[in-house]
């Protein structure tokens, strides 16, 4: 007998069958080790895009308060920005003697200490003070704060506890840059230039 073509034997046939089942288990394999590289990659770039997006707005909705009118609603939205989160209860505005007075007063019911309350009013107002004295109508700001208060016989109570005021000269004469760094780190150094300051004494006590 003549030998067979190597095509028609049987081994070679199957050798070609495990070849083809073996690659297109490999290709198999590389798709799904590269499939999650595009997924998770996806991800990752859309979180970029949105978080630029966010920034972006922001940039766009500042709020610019130089050249607004002096009124309660654009002194509310320019506080509202620069307190954050801080409850604003009130603002009000009035004229005396010619000049523009701001009172924006806050509300911090829960706080871990009275120097605690004290230094976050101090950091607090400076912001107010920087964003409201871009208005050159405004002529003076003071900033409340008010706290839950509890008398001798242990009733609470909201009440205000501390304020602090400056003028537009005062005002003029500050670095912002360098001050809010240096209140940080000492709450006294605004009360020192203040024109005008209260702490309630239950509270001033605690801060010996």
């Amino acid at each position: 007998m003549g030998r067979k073509p190597i095509w028609k034997k049987k081994w070679v046939w199957i050798v070609a069958v495990l070849l083809v089942i073996g690659a297109n288990a490999n290709l198999t394999d590389n798709n799904k080790e590269q499939a999650p590289l595009a997924t998770s990659t996806t991800p990752k770039v859309e979180k970029v895009k949105k978080e630029k997006k966010l920034e972006e707005q922001k940039k766009v909705e500042t709020f610019d308060f130089s050249k607004a009118e002096v009124n309660k609603e654009n002194v509310l939205k320019a506080a509202k920005e620069v307190l954050g989160d801080t409850k604003i209860s009130s603002v009000d505005i009035n004229i005396e003697k010619g000049v523009t007075i701001v009172d924006v007063n806050t509300v911090i019911e829960d706080t871990w200490s009275e120097k605690t309350l004290v230094k976050g009013f101090a950091n607090q107002s400076v912001k107010v003070y920087e964003k409201l004295f871009t208005n050159s109508k405004v002529g003076k700001v003071w900033v409340w704060t008010s706290t839950k208060m509890i008398d001798e016989k242990g009733n609470e109570k909201i009440e205000p506890v501390i304020n602090c005021a400056l003028t537009k000269e005062n005002a003029k004469e500050v670095n912002w840059t360098n001050f809010k760094p240096m209140v940080i780190a000492d709450y006294k150094n605004l009360f020192n230039i203040a024109d005008g300051s209260f702490i309630h004494p239950a509270i001033a006590k605690k801060l010996k």
